[in-house]
């Protein structure tokens, strides 16, 4: 018993000694660190509890800065909810702004270039929009090949147009540049340009690309395959010319 004692008058020690006044946000945990309990005030609630798109995490930014500021270097991005509903609106269509959360709606505009990457990015969910957008660009050829180019023999209509190249010729980055400035993404999009004096020459159009692939990946995510190829037979391959009018609704 007598060697019990030590132990028992630390734990009473340790519980005692910070009073759960300090802690007033986590009223069922203790607080055991050294560290001073600043954080968990009233007044850096909120901060705490913002979502990590909305603000960097404390514990990822540095006390100093290493790198020097250099000319032409601050860049303002979007922080308006406003904003960047309007852009999937137009993008999408009329209350298009409600097919996803609120986090995925940031997400999806956010590059990696963005806050070095801390607030996320939305690289994976290019990757799948990509893919859907190939997809489907590749079963609108099929579908109406003979009317893109002429072709040797009725039944390989539309065949000598699935590799990548034709691919990418019909839904070429330059096409997809311009639907994302027409929707307005260049003020709705999070990104640091390498120069911002000359946005094209930091590589927007791969910026505006990747974000238009990004929101279709959340959609097919979120929302399913069905909504996310709707979205590209409606709002991607029929502006540019791939599916007639009344096949981008089937």
């Amino acid at each position: 018993m007598a060697s019990r004692r030590p132990l028992q008058l630390l734990h009473s020690t340790s519980t005692s000694a910070i009073p759960q006044s300090r802690c007033p946000s986590l009223p069922n945990k203790r607080c055991i660190s050294s560290t001073p309990a600043r954080l968990y005030t009233p007044e850096n609630e909120q901060e705490l509890t913002a979502p990590r798109w909305k603000q960097t995490p404390k514990a990822m930014i540095a006390p100093v800065r290493l790198n020097p500021l250099t000319p032409n270097s601050h860049y303002v991005v979007n922080t308006e909810p406003k904003r960047l509903d309007k852009m999937y609106n137009q993008f999408l269509g009329p209350g298009s702004c409600d097919l996803l959360s609120e986090e995925t709606k940031w997400l999806a505009v956010t590059h990696k270039s963005f806050d070095h990457g801390r607030r996320g990015f939305n690289d994976r969910l290019t990757f799948l929009g990509k893919r859907i957008v190939d997809l489907q660009a590749s079963l609108a050829v099929l579908a109406n090949g003979a009317n893109q180019y002429p072709s040797a023999h009725p039944a390989l209509d539309g065949l000598d147009f699935l590799t990548a190249e034709r691919r990418k010729e019909l839904v070429s980055p330059k096409k997809l540049y311009a639907l994302g400035i027409k929707a307005g993404m260049r003020s709705a999009m999070r990104w640091k340009p390498r120069r911002t004096d000359n946005l094209s020459l930091s590589g927007e159009h791969t910026v505006i690309n990747g974000t238009i692939y990004a929101i279709i990946g959340a959609l097919a995510l979120e929302r399913g395959g069905e909504v996310a190829n709707r979205m590209v037979r409606e709002r991607i391959l029929k502006p540019i010319g791939m599916i007639p009018e009344e096949e981008a609704t089937v």
